[in-house]
């Protein structure tokens, strides 16, 4: 677990430095998934078999993204969900990651059932000064529900 240099070679023998940055692999513990109303469920799979309470994220790098892949099924009412993270360990973890989906903010009905992504980035101006080796977080799922509106 150091730094990499990587190298770009042009032509035969001429090496050319492309970038030499802080490359180490940081380990990611679970991430709790909490929700936030009764009226929806997170699957790990689109079998639905197995209900969603945590994320594994493994070893990721700097200037990468990983994606971890989820099925939610709305049970109740019209929703549109949001979400957040918290608890974030150790809390500069925060500043160089960063954790998105691709919900689109779509209202869901009862019954309907969507295969979302969650993807974690961690920014290439992580540095080994910053002394972050492994991170945690509370990942949080709002259902906004709202019986009177309509599917689009």
């Amino acid at each position: 677990m150091g730094m990499a240099v990587c190298l770009l070679v042009i032509g035969i023998g001429v090496p050319l430095v492309r970038y030499s940055m802080y490359r180490r692999s940081m380990v990611g513990q679970t991430s709790p998934v909490e929700q936030e109303g009764m009226e929806f469920i997170l699957f790990t799979t689109e079998e639905m078999n197995e209900t969603l309470d945590s994320i594994e994220w493994g070893n990721i790098s700097v200037g990468e993204t990983v994606s971890r892949p989820f099925t939610l099924q709305v049970i109740e009412n019209n929703s549109t969900f949001s979400l957040y993270t918290s608890e974030w360990q150790p809390p500069e973890a925060e500043n160089y990651l960063t954790l998105t989906w691709d919900y689109d903010n779509k209202t869901l009905m009862q019954g309907d059932v969507l295969s979302v992504n969650f993807f974690l980035s961690v920014s290439s101006t992580l540095t080994e000064d910053s002394g972050i080796t492994d991170f945690s977080f509370t990942i949080t799922i709002v259902c906004n529900s709202d019986s009177t509106e309509q599917k689009d």
